[in-house]
């Protein structure tokens, strides 16, 4: 789901989930990458 994801990507670049932005054209891509 795209919540583990900007929580996987807050956790890898050591910030906070509000300051990770997920490209709304890459969205699809996003969703379907297994951790």
């Amino acid at each position: 789901s795209l919540k583990l994801q900007k929580r996987l990507a807050a956790s890898v670049m050591r910030c906070g989930r509000k300051k990770v932005w997920l490209d709304p054209n890459e969205i699809n891509e996003i969703a379907n990458t297994n951790s």
